[in-house]
């Protein structure tokens, strides 16, 4: 039976940003940069009051086209959220072996923010052992891509990817 107490916890949150790419295509390169800028707020809440983030971010990725055959990249990401600054970096390749077979690979290692709910969110059934930072991502892939032309592709792929300290 209700006694008549009522208990909520209403919060309202906003993301607001700008976003800037350029992609520039030649005769044997391909270049993508671009940036954002964000910023996420709670406006409202009970139990964390009024908050403010701004995140930055840049990132670029360069390919190379060498013949008609063999693609490499290289990529890298800047980002800048909670005090705190990120790198992020990877190569990748494919090469085509015949008209419709490509073997491709690369490696990457990254980081991962904590959302809000990540950061915040506490109650008797989440246990944390400490401070929570950004989770590191390292990737290794590699595999074939098979193309049958207008009835899709064929992707086979190995992947491994390592976590460090995941929230």
């Amino acid at each position: 039976t209700p006694n008549g107490v009522l208990v909520f916890s209403d919060h309202v949150s906003s993301w607001t940003g700008a976003l800037f790419t350029q992609n520039i295509d030649a005769a044997f390169q391909r270049l993508s940069v671009g940036g954002s800028l964000e910023v996420r707020q709670i406006e409202g809440s009970p139990n964390l009051g009024r908050i403010r983030r701004l995140i930055g971010a840049a990132w670029g990725k360069e390919e190379l086209l060498l013949g008609d055959r063999i693609t490499i990249a290289g990529f890298g990401r800047y980002e800048s959220a909670l005090g705190k600054h990120y790198v992020g970096v990877g190569v990748d390749g494919r090469i085509r072996l015949t008209e419709g077979l490509t073997v491709f690979g690369g490696a990457s290692t990254s980081r991962r923010l904590p959302n809000y709910q990540e950061l915040f969110w506490t109650d008797s059934t989440l246990a944390r052992p400490g401070e929570i930072t950004a989770e590191e991502h390292r990737l290794i892939e590699m595999g074939l891509l098979y193309s049958l032309g207008n009835a899709g592709t064929v992707r086979l792929a190995y992947e491994n990817r390592t976590v460090s300290d995941p929230i």
